[in-house]
């Protein structure tokens, strides 16, 4: 196996891992746990995740789950009724603050500000 699908293959056993909820929504789950997972080491789990994501394993993992709590705040009656604060702990946030943060970064803007204009452009269509 030359490098170029050495990479492929790492690549695929990431992708595997942090799509699986179990790992993503972990409060716990780190680089060192993904490098367990795919049986390989941090230096090279973090070139792989830099040249194919652009970015580091802490921003896509953030990135995952600040899209999951978008889509949850929005859409969906089993969410609908849960705080920002349940739904950042069911994301593997310690805490709503940080899920917060997380949100705006990726956002653009607070989890509260979201929903409201999601729920104002649902009502003009």
């Amino acid at each position: 196996m030359d490098c170029e699908d050495q990479t492929h293959a790492l690549f695929k056993k990431i992708s595997d891992v942090i799509a699986k909820p179990i790992f993503l929504f972990n409060p716990a789950f780190s680089m060192e746990m993904l490098c367990r997972e795919v049986g390989s080491n941090v230096k090279y789990v973090s070139v792989v995740i830099n040249a194919t994501y652009g970015k580091n394993f802490k921003t896509l993992i953030n990135e995952r789950r600040v899209r999951e709590g978008a889509r949850r705040l929005t859409e969906g009656e089993k969410y609908q009724s849960e705080t920002v604060e349940a739904v950042a702990l069911s994301l593997g946030y310690n805490s709503s603050t940080s899920f917060i943060i997380a949100f705006k970064r990726v956002m653009g803007m607070t989890p509260a500000v979201y929903k409201r204009l999601v729920q104002q452009r649902n009502r003009q269509l």
